[in-house]
């Protein structure tokens, strides 16, 4: 009898022993995944991170200088000088068709849900809607449909601004290409921001200040996690 006792107990332990062992496994395979899926998110931003960085850069201090610098009060009607206020102007439309080219291709590239809820990225992610939704609102502290650039119409523009070459990670034309198609091509999609970017009051545009912003700290979390890819 008491060896029987024995030999329930001791099956008794052994598939306790089994139980726990197969919950720690479990355990390991969910974190294992959890941090695959971290990697693969992270992988995928840091392809586009500096091509992003450019274009937000680019945006930025263009938007800036437009708002603190009377840039297109200067250069969008040089009466002396066609050429240059021709360049000046398609200067601009070229960065804000170049931030969306970006956009757009990193979207396409990656699994959005996994880039809107892993933690290194989501971040990135939220900036990155906030800034298409500050471009398509028609809020009144946006200026209301002044400068109005629905995502339909983002998306239209990075995909004509989308280059056939692909030797790189991030395929945009070129100024000089964006030049030479955008009155065939270019000119319909980004006819409402030129006529807005013509207009005054600039340097108190609502929605120009809240791009600003937000591009400075998308910036500044690309910034942050290109130290880290580096650690």
């Amino acid at each position: 009898m008491t060896s029987l006792l024995s030999s329930i107990w001791t099956l008794q332990r052994q598939h306790q022993s089994r139980q726990a062992l197969a919950e720690v496994q479990h355990r390991l395979d969910m974190r294992s995944r959890v941090e695959e899926r971290q990697y693969a998110a992270r992988e995928q931003l840091d392809k586009y991170r500096e091509p992003l960085i450019a274009a937000a850069e680019g945006l930025k201090y263009r938007i800036e200088n437009l708002r603190t610098r009377g840039f297109g009060q200067i250069y969008f009607n040089l009466r002396d000088d066609e050429w240059r206020t021709r360049i000046a102007m398609l200067g601009t439309l070229y960065r804000f068709g170049s931030y969306w080219s970006v956009v757009e291709q990193l979207a396409q590239a990656v699994n959005q849900l996994r880039f809107e809820t892993e933690d290194e990225t989501k971040a990135v992610a939220a900036l990155v809607t906030a800034i298409k939704n500050t471009f398509g609102s028609d809020a009144p502290d946006h200026e209301g449909r002044s400068l109005m650039v629905w995502r339909e119409e983002q998306r239209g523009i990075a995909e004509l601004m989308r280059s056939a070459e692909t030797s790189g990670t991030v395929a945009t034309i070129g100024f000089a290409t964006f030049v030479e198609i955008y009155e065939s091509r270019l000119s319909n999609w980004f006819a409402e921001l030129e006529m807005g970017l013509r207009s005054a009051g600039l340097s108190a545009h609502g929605r120009l200040a809240e791009l600003q912003r937000l591009l400075d700290e998308l910036i500044a979390a690309l910034k942050r996690g290109r130290r880290l890819a580096f650690d």
